[in-house]
């Protein structure tokens, strides 16, 4: 979740708070796992293995 707040914080105005995250629905697959991270009006889909998480962006 590390890189959706940052995302967060890199798109916010200065003097402005960071939105928070509202959801976050993990899926486990043995090795494999998925995470939908929701944000305001924003979705991060996240896919993962082997300790490595790689989230899209939005934008």
């Amino acid at each position: 979740m590390a890189r959706v707040t940052s995302y967060a914080r890199a798109k916010t105005a200065a003097g402005e708070i960071a939105p928070a995250i509202s959801s976050v629905e993990s899926n486990d697959f043995g090795v494999f796992v998925s995470h939908f991270v929701r944000m305001d009006e924003l979705t991060f889909s996240c896919v993962g293995a082997y300790r490595v998480t790689v989230c899209a962006s939005p934008d």
